[in-house]
């Protein structure tokens, strides 16, 4: 079988969009990444495109050396502040359907958007507040501010994007001691931050988790959620079958969503994914053209996304690529067939 993730932090992959935003920093405080990279051991291409995954030490490599050579305490937070909305497909799209915040936040917990091989997130409520909380799954002995700081901003952002305007924090919370500047992250949060804490958290009115999103569509994210309930219902950890689904679910257009995005996150040589696949008679083009069709036919079903919204969301180039793709498997384009359902 393929070996599992260690807790080694050169096993340990974060995905490379984490870093989307590095250029644009740099060039704000007008200096060369070129240096930093080399040190981390991070092509350029991964932080322009986000595509593939980077080990735990290089990106906390990265953002070190970064705020370090640069002078810049505030290194992991500028990445976070200009990095663009990442494109989660469909996953991205169950979370902007979601009815209120607190099932967009739950359902990011519950389908690991948010979590990786490093850390997790959980949703506490208490007395009036909600605490939004980051830990880590292992301990790693280089200082971490940097990437906790990037953390929170990210999730931050894409509460607001869900939402459609700025969540109201009571209180940000981090488990590093002071670095960088307090007041430019206060303005950023609209609230206090605290050091020296137990763990890393957003802390909002409990009232706010049940803002409804103005995204929300309750029949398509019923659809979306059933079908990531019965795969769950399926798991097998044995199961390299599930495994892949689960991987083109959650990937599915982006740009790690091919064979080689599979291998790098399951830690394997290629050659050794392609035999266990082949032993299986599973081809990775074959299946993720047969996971996206039948994902098509129960959008098509269940949902009016147009077929502009359908050939994003299942990560084709465009609608003209989808309609192809469906008719080889189908024998009718979308909009034919789904007239054909009425």
């Amino acid at each position: 079988m393929i070996a599992n993730l260690s807790d080694d932090a050169g096993q340990i992959r974060l995905s490379a969009t984490l870093l989307l935003g590095s250029e644009e920093a740099a060039r704000e405080l007008q200096k060369d990444l070129a240096p930093i990279l080399k040190l981390a051991g991070i092509p350029s291409h991964q932080i322009q495109t986000g595509a593939g995954y980077l080990s735990l030490r290089s990106v906390v490599t990265f953002l070190n050396e970064g705020a370090k050579q640069f002078r810049c305490e505030d290194f992991g937070f500028l990445i976070g502040r200009h990095q663009p909305p990442v494109k989660f497909a469909m996953m991205g799209k169950l979370l902007r359907i979601a009815p209120t915040l607190e099932d967009a936040i739950n359902d990011g917990i519950r389908y690991s958007i948010l979590n990786s091989g490093y850390s997790s997130w959980t949703l506490e409520q208490e007395s009036g507040v909600a605490l939004l909380t980051r830990r880590t799954r292992a301990a790693y002995d280089a200082p971490l501010a940097q990437l906790q700081t990037l953390a929170l901003v990210l999730v931050y952002k894409a509460a607001n994007t869900v939402c459609g305007h700025n969540v109201p924090l009571n209180q940000v919370m981090f488990a590093h001691k002071r670095v960088g500047s307090p007041q430019l992250l206060e303005k950023f949060f609209g609230a206090p931050v605290s050091f020296d804490q137990q763990f890393n958290a957003l802390v909002l009115p409990r009232k706010s988790l049940a803002t409804p999103l103005p995204t929300r569509d309750d029949k398509l994210h019923d659809t979306i959620s059933h079908q990531l309930r019965e795969l769950a219902s399926k798991q097998n950890s044995d199961d390299l079958a599930y495994t892949l689904r689960l991987f083109v679910l959650r990937t599915l257009g982006t740009a790690n969503c091919t064979l080689q995005g599979f291998c790098e996150e399951m830690q394997a040589h290629p050659r050794a994914i392609q035999r266990e696949l082949a032993s299986r008679e599973i081809n990775f083009k074959a299946f993720l053209a047969q996971v996206r069709h039948e994902l098509a036919r129960n959008y098509l079903r269940n949902s009016e996304l147009s077929m502009l919204e359908l050939s994003d969301l299942l990560g084709y180039s465009n609608p003209s690529a989808f309609s192809r793709a469906f008719k080889l498997i189908a024998g009718s384009s979308p909009a034919n067939w789904k007239r054909r359902l009425t």
